[in-house]
């Protein structure tokens, strides 16, 4: 995967892209909106925050729990707003579920994420 500003996010399950740019597998959960560039900045940065936490046997749990709050977000309105709030309250309460594996999750940094 590459860096937020020149890449739309895709891998351990997920793609987020543009309407209508879609070429992908059936197995993969998709998140289609006008706001692709904007909800793979915010994938990046939650992959920063959970470095350390999230391994090759969750990843794609993490992901698509990630994919799939940008999809209700999107359902809720498909305004950026909406799926950006909707993604990071998914992240607390993936952090929150870490309990004791969590050492490294920033609860603080997860909430600077919203003020952006």
């Amino acid at each position: 995967m590459a860096n937020s500003t020149d890449k739309l996010f895709a891998g351990a399950g997920i793609v987020v892209c543009k309407p209508g740019t879609a070429n992908h597998d059936s197995a993969l959960t998709l998140v289609e909106t006008e706001h692709a560039e904007e909800v793979s900045e915010l994938i990046f940065e939650l992959k920063d925050v959970f470095a350390g936490e999230i391994d090759y046997f969750d990843k794609h749990e993490f992901y698509g729990r990630l994919a799939d709050a940008a999809n209700r977000g999107k359902a809720a309105g498909d305004d950026l707003a909406s799926m950006k709030a909707a993604i990071i309250d998914e992240a607390k309460s993936i952090a929150s579920e870490m309990g004791g594996r969590q050492r490294r999750v920033d609860l603080e940094r997860i909430a600077s994420l919203e003020r952006k």
